[in-house]
């Protein structure tokens, strides 16, 4: 009988004092699931909500090595300007996204002395300055610094750090973009570029390019004389596209060769041989697709494994200055643009032709910067830079007004023939040495 009753006593409900606010004012069971819990997750679809804990590690404080064990600085790099140009008008910031400002800062004013076009350090760069315009745009800033430094450390802490700006810049975005609100062009376009070099799988990256298509297809953001926005800008066009597929074949085959005699070139580079053997490995699985009828979202999809070259290089920063490194930086990063250029002519649906005019400006710039250049493994660099030169030169010559005898277009063809004398006469030199 005394084991019947206890079998039968009803048990006493405990309850919880952890959880999240959320759930703990709905009154509903949290599973306490970081950084945000499955309650929140489907909560958050209809509301604007975020997943917030009492006893969670507040992420505004910098933990008590940030500054040294976490932060992979090395004593090298210093503070281009005063935070207070980030830390002024209505934006105010913690100590420690005032640590994360000063971290991407610092590592911006290396890549900004170093005369690099990438088109994204410059976006990073120019976005850094309209900071304080936007909340998200600054919290997606602080994400990749966070990202920087999870790249260094693979540390778990950052990486809840890392979903937790994500977070909050997606509830930014939402808010932003609501009914009713003037909508920053510049801010939005940067801040899905970020989060698409962030992505976690293919799905989430075309769901921020999509947010790309959407403010470049609206009227009033090509009107936008903002720096951001004209990064983006101008867009292809459908006759340009047509023009410039007529030498499809040429291009990809000369782009295979160069990404081909990259590899070679920094074969003893083991910081830069396994990003240019993803390069080379990615175009050829891309070149197969050409008689492939993909839909737009699997077109744009086979852009992911290339969105961002960080992960693959993140002491990139530290290392953009030093010239032993830097030679091989540039024409790499010339390959990187090639190859997303190459993504447009393979799939030339005009929405995926984001960026093409100022990465063929970016590779004739490289073109310009590298001079005579060098030989590293019997490579000489104008055998690696006459792809991506080919394929700038017959984008930018398929532009509606374009004029073969401006004084940039000249510099770059002075240059490249003066690379390729200096290759002729390195040969013989060569030559002549090993007959003697």
């Amino acid at each position: 009988m005394e084991n019947l009753a206890s079998r039968g006593a009803k048990r006493k409900h405990v309850k919880r004092n952890t959880g999240c606010d959320t759930c703990r004012n709905r009154r509903v069971r949290c599973d306490e699931t970081r950084p945000r819990c499955q309650n929140c997750v489907k909560y958050g679809r209809n509301h604007d909500t975020q997943c917030t804990y009492p006893t969670s590690p507040d992420f505004s404080k910098p933990a008590q090595q940030a500054n040294s064990s976490v932060v992979p600085l090395g004593g090298s790099w210093t503070i281009p300007s005063p935070l207070t140009s980030v830390n002024d008008g209505a934006l105010s910031i913690s100590r420690r996204e005032h640590f994360l400002m000063h971290h991407l800062l610092s590592a911006s004013h290396e890549l900004e002395h170093s005369q690099d076009p990438n088109l994204g350090i410059r976006l990073c760069i120019r976005a850094i300055g309209h900071a304080k315009e936007a909340p998200f745009l600054h919290d997606c800033l602080c994400g990749m610094a966070v990202q920087h430094l999870y790249e260094y450390t693979k540390s778990n802490q950052l990486l809840c750090e890392r979903y937790h700006y994500r977070d909050k810049v997606l509830v930014g975005l939402r808010q932003h973009l609501a009914p009713g609100n003037a909508i920053n062009y510049g801010a939005v376009l940067s801040a899905c570029a970020m989060l698409s070099w962030d992505a976690h799988d293919s799905d989430e990256f075309f769901r921020c390019m999509q947010g790309i298509f959407l403010v470049l297809d609206s009227e009033d953001a090509n009107a936008d004389q903002s720096d951001l926005v004209q990064l983006f800008l101008p867009v292809a066009g459908h006759q340009q596209i047509t023009k410039w597929r007529e030498k499809q074949s040429e291009l990809l085959e000369s782009a295979m060769q160069s990404l081909n005699n990259l590899t070679k070139l920094v074969k003893e580079e083991p910081m830069m041989l396994g990003p240019a053997r993803e390069l080379r490995n990615y175009l050829q699985n891309l070149l197969p697709l050409q008689t492939a009828l993909l839909a737009e979202p699997a077109q744009l999809k086979a852009l992911f494994p290339v969105r961002s070259w960080l992960p693959w290089i993140p002491t990139l920063p530290e290392q953009i200055n030093d010239p032993q490194h830097k030679r091989f930086f540039t024409p790499f990063l010339a390959s990187c643009a090639m190859v997303k250029m190459a993504h447009a002519l393979v799939f030339p649906g005009t929405r995926h032709a984001i960026g093409l005019h100022q990465r063929a400006m970016a590779i004739q710039a490289a073109s310009i910067e590298m001079g005579s250049g060098f030989v590293a493994g019997n490579v000489h660099t104008s055998s690696v830079m006459r792809g991506p030169l080919l394929m700038a030169q017959s984008y930018l010559s398929s532009s509606p007004g374009y004029d073969p005898h401006s004084s940039f277009e000249h510099g770059v063809i002075h240059t490249t023939r003066r690379s390729m004398s200096s290759r002729a006469s390195q040969g013989q030199t060569l030559h002549d040495s090993s007959s003697q």
